[in-house]
């Protein structure tokens, strides 16, 4: 339907943006995950190579794209595996969880206000410093230190910008306009179609919300829709290329004979 709406869109694709979408803001947003994954590791008081923390990384987020507990268990069997507990990790894991929910929140909030929609952008402002300042309170109980505290705020507000990019790259592929700030209003379709974990990755619960939102962005909601349907395609062919290289590169490291 929402391709039937949008007469002309395939004489618009460009194959660029999505091939670098795909080879580049896709392992990007690995990177910045390897990255979280380690200050969660720290967290507990252990360490994890960037590398090993990378191929994690890239599997559960595949695993997520089957539906969310396997993306979190694999995570809470990484941190098991480098002498973190299934309490601490497992506490450890919802806390991020919530400080992406309030990070996505205030994030998107901000951009509304810019954007001149005063009360549902104070209003997601408002839950987004709800969820961040009680994220805070928990991760001081845990005594995990200022600035590994900072360093996940951090970490979480670059992946959200760099997933507005990633949304300008989709639709840039598709022949849409779409700015950076309209882009970044979307931030909280990701949280909420990820923590739908009875559908595999959200499927479809992150485009119906960045539908619903396009208005808000100025833009039409099949376009919103069709835009976060080409992300969702090039993190998945990213993933795969990820993990082809990732077990391509095992192999070439395993000793003849």
């Amino acid at each position: 339907m929402a391709l039937h709406s949008m007469p002309g869109l395939i004489e618009r694709l460009n194959a660029t943006p999505f091939v670098f979408l795909v080879l580049i803001a896709v392992p990007a947003t690995a990177g910045l995950n390897a990255v979280e994954l380690q200050i969660m590791a720290a967290m507990g008081g252990k360490n994890i190579a960037w590398a090993s923390a990378f191929e994690i990384g890239v599997f559960s987020s595949a695993a997520n794209m089957l539906f969310l507990p396997a993306g979190l268990l694999s995570r809470a069997t990484a941190l098991r595996v480098y002498g973190i507990g299934l309490k601490l990790g497992g506490s450890l894991i919802v806390i991020f969880m919530a400080l992406w929910f309030g990070s996505a929140f205030g994030y998107s909030g901000f951009f509304l206000l810019a954007l001149g929609h005063i009360k549902i952008g104070a209003g997601f402002v408002t839950c987004g410093s709800l969820f961040i300042g009680g994220s805070i309170v928990f991760f001081a109980r845990l005594r995990t230190g200022w600035r590994l505290i900072a360093s996940a705020l951090m970490v979480k507000f670059a992946g959200l910008v760099l997933e507005a990019i990633r949304l300008c790259l989709a639709a840039k592929a598709l022949g849409i306009g779409l700015g950076f700030d309209q882009a970044s209003t979307f931030s909280i379709a990701s949280i909420i179609g990820t923590v739908t974990s009875f559908i595999p990755a959200g499927l479809g619960v992150t485009e119906a919300i960045t539908a619903l939102l396009s208005p808000l962005a100025n833009i039409d909601s099949a376009a919103g829709f069709v835009i976060a349907g080409t992300n969702r395609i090039a993190v998945v062919l990213g993933l795969l290329l990820l993990a082809i290289f990732i077990v391509g590169t095992r192999r070439l490291r395993r000793p003849s004979g």
